[in-house]
């Protein structure tokens, strides 16, 4: 009888300690820790970081991200903003971390 084995393709684990910051107006820098050491990517490629930046319930900007920081541009100045990450691979895309709020520089 053979064994055979087999790798589990699951979710990304999630990132976390999201940290934003604006000291240029018009601009948010955001930066982030990979999801729990040594989890790497459950077993699937890792393809992008997902980044949503809102206003209230407005959505102002999605994009994906290879890095583990990004800038921000565009943005009204002496406006609060809320940014939140996910981690997002060939299965599909892990949970969100929690909302940070940055206001933008002037």
């Amino acid at each position: 009888m053979a064994i055979r084995y087999f790798k589990c393709h699951t979710l990304p684990y999630p990132s976390y300690e999201l940290v934003a910051d604006s000291t240029v107006a018009g601009k948010a820098d955001l930066a982030w820790v990979n999801g729990p050491p040594g989890a790497g990517t459950s077993g699937s490629t890792l393809v992008e970081y997902a980044l949503v930046a809102s206003t209230a319930a407005t959505t102002v900007a999605t994009a994906g991200y290879l890095d583990t920081s990004v800038s921000i541009t565009g943005l009204t100045n002496n406006a609060n903003y809320q940014f939140r990450l996910r981690r997002v691979n060939g299965i599909g895309s892990g949970e969100w971390t929690g909302f940070v709020q940055v206001r933008i520089a002037s």
